[in-house]
């Protein structure tokens, strides 16, 4: 009888993770990897132009985040921006138009990445 109740009790426990784990689905987002500072302002025109380097949004996304800023990812046509738990995989493809594959957290407007693709 004991190993019977705790069977039952093991099955329970693994349903409900699987159900917890198994909650969201994989969307795909699309936009340019810009930094969160630019983002603000919906384009790195200001910043280029503060510190005279030309329209180059893949400089100007690596400089302001090597100075704080995180990678994030700004749908212009929605007017939205998305932040991007991963830091790491977007800096390949900064300043560039791109479609992200993950998860949205509404509560905190973050996209957990699977992964990043240049847009085509």
């Amino acid at each position: 009888m004991k190993r019977y109740t705790l069977s039952l009790a093991a099955l329970a426990l693994l349903s409900g993770s699987i159900l917890l784990a198994g909650g969201e689905k994989a969307k795909t987002f699309k936009g340019e990897i810009m930094d969160s500072q630019c983002a603000m302002n919906n384009s790195h025109e200001k910043m280029e132009k503060m510190a005279n380097m030309g329209h180059d949004p893949k400089m100007c996304t690596l400089k302001c985040v090597e100075m704080g800023g995180k990678f994030v990812l700004q749908d212009t046509e929605k007017n939205v921006t998305y932040m991007l738990d991963d830091q790491e995989k977007p800096r390949e493809l900064a300043g560039q138009k791109v479609t992200v594959t993950g998860t949205y957290d509404k509560k905190t407007k973050t996209i957990h990445v699977e992964r990043i693709e240049g847009a085509s």
